[in-house]
């Protein structure tokens, strides 16, 4: 990952499964207090789940292995 991009359809593929695992949480009553109180314990946000997800739709290529050099170096 850090000497070649990701191919994107390969990326739209993780975040649609990573978007349909996290949504599918919350077809239930106790789904959503899990992630409301989540979002709130982690961030003090009762939106942060949805902020999160916004930024995950965002994510490029690039940014993929910007973080994977990075982590190689440490």
């Amino acid at each position: 990952m850090k000497s070649e991009l990701i191919l994107p359809d390969e990326l739209n593929k993780a975040v649609k499964q990573f978007l349909a695992g996290t949504l599918a949480v919350r077809k239930t009553m106790q789904g959503q207090a899990q992630d409301i109180g989540g979002s709130w314990l982690a961030a003090n946000d009762l939106n942060f789940s949805e902020r999160y997800l916004a930024a995950v739709k965002r994510v490029t290529p690039a940014d993929i292995q910007r973080v994977g050099a990075t982590l190689s170096r440490t």
